[in-house]
């Protein structure tokens, strides 16, 4: 995941005339930048070499997140042999794990389509009868996930839906659900099972950042604010992995079916501090052109 602009940190003292600014951002979260400003020399000389410089990513470098416990990345414009209208077979894992969505069946196929995004593409799915789905991989319950998606309808049809389990209402697993009556973020282990029992729409209808966090404590934000937190319904789920399929836009292929566009969508094998989910967010919003509320 990635944004045009990096963070930019330089030391005040560094702006001497003729200072040769370098390696400005260097934590491990921004990249490296080793291109200098050599003889900046006045402020009106440094105030158009920034200006000019802005959307240079070239000099820049691009701000990147951690992909430590990024366990399923799955982006759409990584699908780079796809042209517009083409229906998507696989959507390969981009976190390096393997992870691959398929759908064989090609009616039930959903479909890629370019610009729709801040200019870049999306994954479309019908409502009907679309969705993805992958083989098993472990996720902890205390995990983060990172929805990037628009749902077509304003009520509670065919909204945003994405489940680690067959059906996580009875089986070990967690879904994401763009809107529902009782609960947008479920978590359950053992007979045991958190959500928010808010009744919270999420709005999907036009595209928004979705960050859903469980550590013990739930919490879920749209565009870089809270709209749901704290276990509000069922119990504590204690720390602990399961293995189940994936499925994205439907209950186990068999109802629940999204109708809308997918961007992006990751999941961290761990809860992030909340640092951390803003990094994440700060950098979606950069790539995709959407304005956080914070």
């Amino acid at each position: 995941m990635t944004s045009d602009v990096t963070q930019k940190v330089i030391n005040a003292n560094d702006f001497k005339n003729g200072t040769v600014v370098t390696n400005v951002h260097n934590t491990g979260v921004f990249g490296t930048i080793d291109a200098p400003f050599n003889k900046v020399g006045s402020a009106e000389n440094l105030e158009t070499a920034l200006t000019n410089r802005f959307d240079d990513t070239a000099y820049y470098g691009v701000s990147s997140i951690s992909t430590t416990d990024l366990k399923v990345w799955f982006k759409a414009d990584s699908l780079t042999t796809l042209s517009d209208g083409d229906v998507v077979t696989t959507w390969s894992e981009s976190s390096g794990n393997g992870t691959d969505a398929t759908q064989s069946t090609t009616s039930k196929k959903p479909v890629y389509k370019t610009a729709i995004l801040g200019g870049k593409p999306v994954v479309r799915f019908d409502g009907t009868d679309d969705f993805l789905s992958t083989t098993n991989v472990a996720i902890q319950s205390h995990c983060t996930v990172f929805v990037v998606a628009s749902q077509t309808h304003s009520g509670t049809s065919n909204p945003f839906f994405f489940e680690h389990s067959a059906n996580a209402n009875s089986n070990d697993g967690f879904y994401v659900m763009g809107s529902n009556a009782s609960s947008l973020f479920k978590v359950r282990r053992t007979g045991h099972h958190a959500y928010d029992s808010d009744g919270n729409y999420f709005g999907f209808r036009s595209f928004a950042i979705g960050a859903f966090v469980y550590d013990g404590a739930l919490v879920t934000r749209k565009n870089g604010v809270a709209i749901a937190s704290s276990v509000s319904g069922g119990s504590t789920v204690s720390d602990s992995s399961t293995t189940a399929g994936l499925f994205l836009g439907s209950r186990n292929g068999a109802s629940l079916f999204f109708e809308g566009d997918l961007a992006e969508l990751a999941i961290y094998n761990d809860a992030l501090t909340t640092d951390q989910i803003q990094l994440v967010e700060r950098s979606l919003a950069g790539k995709y052109k959407i304005d956080l509320s914070i």
